[in-house]
């Protein structure tokens, strides 16, 4: 496969400054959506921290689990033939699925530390296929996704399969701390930004979750709320708590940004204290919940195309040294 690199262009002093001012040139032609992602990018830290860069897609997979067929991106680490640590990357719960600029970002920034990354876009996302029956809550498992996912890194030869992890964000942290009672090939997982319980917000934000579970995902309908709260609450943290608090257990890393809300920042401290070892939490300061990465996913991914995408380099340095120190051990 031909060497791919992350093409970057660093945005300081007089050129940052003119970035702001797009920002509000383009608020006249661009979603509201595209636009906050990058002013929320831009605030947070030193405008000499701030970069844009361009995104290659990676080299599409497809990953057979059960009755679905899944789509994927693998990302080759460049330089020596021995075989290569790998990570699985999950993706939250975004229309983009994998496809969200954090996700390459991530994925890209990762290869170059010498890990073989897939990316793969879960059932109900994107371009994998959808459960027939999407009124079932086992229907919506993707631990099985998961599994699938690492029996294709098992089977190739460039791969370490004693060094498998797993990195998942939001919607695919959750599913990752789930997945590792299950799944003794994870040898390490980190979790980005875990959710909380939905029964820990009021009855008018479990609805907005609601609403949102089906948009994402492209349904036609809603999913009766039994159903759906039945989904999440099998996957958070809580409902795994006890394997964490056992003996046995893969050593797990919690992330989360300094700009999380209060609520989410306690759910997690207080489930981190009560996990045993081996375990380590990091929050990153001045940090949001996609790490200050926004795209132009609105713009981009056009046929043999990747995306724009605004970051700030120390947020991403910050995290990736966490990740990559604590998959390193």
């Amino acid at each position: 496969m031909p060497e791919r690199r992350l093409r970057r262009f660093v945005l300081v002093g007089l050129l940052a400054v003119l970035a702001v001012g797009c920002v509000f040139l383009l608020r006249s032609v661009l979603p509201w959506s595209v636009t906050s992602r990058i002013e929320r990018v831009l605030v947070h830290g030193s405008l000499l921290d701030k970069r844009l860069g361009y995104l290659p897609a990676g080299e599409g997979v497809t990953i057979r689990a059960g009755d679905l067929t899944l789509a994927g991106d693998l990302y080759e680490p460049s330089g020596s033939s021995r075989p290569h640590p790998a990570i699985l990357l999950l993706h939250g719960s975004t229309r983009w699925g994998r496809r969200l600029s954090l996700y390459p970002l991530l994925a890209e920034e990762l290869a170059d530390k010498g890990y073989l990354v897939l990316a793969v876009n879960l059932r109900g996302f994107g371009d994998s296929q959808t459960p027939a029956d999407v009124d079932s809550v086992e229907a919506w498992d993707s631990t099985e996704d998961i599994s699938a996912a690492l029996t294709l890194l098992e089977s190739l030869d460039r791969v370490d399969d004693e060094r498998l992890f797993v990195v998942g964000h939001s919607l695919g942290g959750t599913w990752a701390i789930t997945a590792s009672e299950k799944e003794p090939r994870i040898k390490r997982l980190a979790v980005i930004g875990p959710g909380k319980r939905l029964k820990d917000f009021s009855p008018r934000s479990q609805e907005e979750f609601r609403e949102r579970f089906s948009k994402v995902r492209g349904l036609e309908e809603q999913l009766p709320l039994d159903i759906f709260l039945k989904i999440h609450e099998a996957t958070f943290l809580a409902a795994v708590l006890d394997y964490f608090k056992g003996d046995h257990h893969q050593p797990i890393l919690l992330i989360d940004g300094e700009l999380e809300s209060e609520p989410s920042k306690r759910y997690l401290d207080e489930h981190y204290g009560q996990m045993t070892q081996p375990k380590r939490f990091v929050r990153l300061e001045g940090t949001a919940h996609y790490l200050n990465v926004a795209g132009l996913e609105e713009l981009h991914w056009l046929p043999g195309l990747g995306s724009l995408v605004v970051y700030d380099r120390r947020t991403l340095n910050d995290a990736l040294s966490a990740i990559d120190t604590f998959l390193s051990e």
